[in-house]
């Protein structure tokens, strides 16, 4: 079992961000969090349509199926799409998102929809966009910005801005993984949570380069991302942090991926994929379980399988099943090539949808993948 190290955590949360409706008319009051609200109305198209932005080594990198039954997909250069099951429609910065790389979509308790960007997180609320600036997500006496970075993808971008992921936990909690850095807002103040709160790192390893956050059946919080050292886990009380896992597979790092239905929480690397539960680790190598290709996400369907998107580039692109006893591989694309399965989705019907790298989008009724993007 894995030997952690530990620290004592409190918190202080020091600034009051409210959130106001103004229909459509730009207000910039970064103080208060909200720089710009629009309401939009767009015309659909049958297909993705993602001719006019993506290029190859662009990506869609996220999705979400909301309780309306509605699916999102963000985009690394597009922005972000809604698809009613008959239509799909296109929502960039002209519209209202902080930026048009969509790392990150949740939906929270009450049906709101946050969408984390290269430059913050913006929310839907079913008519319009509103922003959220990096300034408020960091919270009081927060530290200034970071010097940004020309990156030839998401252009200038900020590595404290980034938001890759975002969750609500069991206490009603928000948690905003960045490049640099994590948030945490209480419903009503934003904080960093290892910075700016109170909260000191004495683990003696650097706390960053999140991508990915996962609450497991206890109500630990599970923090990591490929450049991470480890995993980072805190328990309301203590963060602390794992090598172990990693290391026996000889890597530097594990991203948490997806929760199974018995509560275990899934971590993978390059490597390996790990199951953890309160009493039991098991570590699945990629000869024992991917047949081909490194996990490159994590998704629970409606029968309770995971779906791991894989990256080989020189056997293919394709996703792979866990259905409690065994793995198996469904292949999009055979032989080499440069695409990757990035991202997986369920619609009411029990298909799957599959974003890779080039903008593509593929359904997938459980025997063929039919191609959805022009």
């Amino acid at each position: 079992m894995a030997k952690f190290k530990t620290i004592n955590i409190s918190f202080t949360f020091l600034v009051t961000m409210f959130l106001t409706s103004c229909n459509g008319q730009e207000k910039n009051n970064a103080s208060e969090g909200q720089n710009k609200i629009i309401k939009t109305e767009k015309v659909g198209y049958p297909k993705f349509k993602k001719s006019h932005w993506a290029k190859e080594t662009d990506q869609i990198n996220s999705s979400l199926k909301d309780t309306k039954g509605t699916l999102w997909f963000g985009t690394s250069n597009g922005g972000v799409y809604r698809y009613d099951g008959k239509l799909f429609r296109q929502y960039t910065t002209k519209d209202g998102l902080s930026h048009n790389s969509v790392g990150a979509i949740y939906e929270d308790n009450n049906g709101l929809i946050w969408l984390g960007t290269s430059d913050g997180v913006t929310t839907w609320d079913g008519n319009t966009f509103t922003k959220i600036s990096t300034t408020t997500l960091r919270g009081a006496n927060a530290k200034p910005y970071q010097p940004t970075t020309t990156d030839p993808m998401y252009g200038v971008v900020s590595q404290e801005n980034e938001i890759f992921d975002i969750i609500q936990d069991s206490k009603g909690h928000y948690w905003f993984a960045a490049d640099k850095a994590v948030y945490r807002y209480d419903g009503k103040t934003f904080t960093n949570f290892t910075v700016n709160d109170g909260v000191k790192n004495n683990t003696g390893i650097e706390f960053g380069w999140i991508e990915r956050i996962i609450e497991d059946a206890e109500g630990k919080i599970w923090f990591g991302g490929r450049a991470s050292k480890g995993l980072f886990c805190y328990d309301g009380n203590t963060l602390t942090n794992n090598q172990e896992w990693a290391l026996n597979a000889k890597s530097p790092n594990l991203i948490p991926r997806v929760k199974d239905k018995a509560g275990n929480v899934w971590f993978s690397n390059w490597n390996i994929l790990v199951r953890y539960s309160k009493d039991n680790v098991q570590t699945f190598t990629r000869e024992e379980s991917f047949l081909q290709g490194s996990p490159f996400g994590g998704y629970k369907d409606h029968n309770d399988n995971l779906w791991f998107p894989l990256e080989n580039r020189k056997n293919g692109c394709g996703i792979c099943k866990y259905n409690g006893k065994s793995f198996e591989y469904f292949p999009i694309i055979s032989g080499s090539t440069n695409k990757i399965a990035g991202t997986i989705v369920e619609d009411n019907e029990g298909n799957l949808w599959v974003g890779t790298t080039g903008g593509d989008l593929y359904r997938f009724d459980g025997k063929t993948f039919t191609l959805f993007s022009e």
